[in-house]
């Protein structure tokens, strides 16, 4: 396989080596940092954008180890704050979302790649970006 072949399948198609080990960073992260956010922002104050890139579900690929609240890193901020915000989670492609009615209310999955333009309206439009692993 060549290596442009094999970026590929590791990337965009559903890996579930790749798939299990972004689970268990995200739970060792979790685990040890004992808060996803560190940063210094008030998430007190309403109305938030929250974009979380290299969101990959790994609830939707019913890994044997995930737990019911494991994943999607959005949901673990989402579920803890209580005043509304928008979460916006973006990956390489669709197939690394849940169906549609299994995405909590208030969050927002779009295919994007981290290595193609973004939207030009998303330029300094979000109050976080946190980056742990795309």
């Amino acid at each position: 396989m060549a290596k442009e072949e094999e970026e590929t399948y590791f990337m965009e198609k559903e890996n579930p080596t790749e798939l299990e080990r972004l689970a268990c960073q995200h739970e060792t992260i979790k685990r040890f940092m004992g808060n996803l956010m560190l940063a210094p922002i008030d998430l007190s104050r309403p109305g938030l954008r929250i974009l979380d890139s290299g969101t990959v579900d790994n609830k939707c690929f019913a890994l044997k180890h995930v737990t019911a609240n494991q994943g999607l890193w959005l949901r673990d901020p989402q579920a803890s704050i209580t005043v509304p915000h928008t979460y916006i989670g973006t990956d390489l492609t669709q197939s690394y979302f849940p169906p549609a009615p299994k995405i909590p209310e208030g969050i927002v999955l779009i295919p994007q790649s981290i290595t193609k333009p973004w939207p030009k309206d998303w330029n300094e439009s979000f109050d976080l970006v946190p980056e742990s692993g795309a």
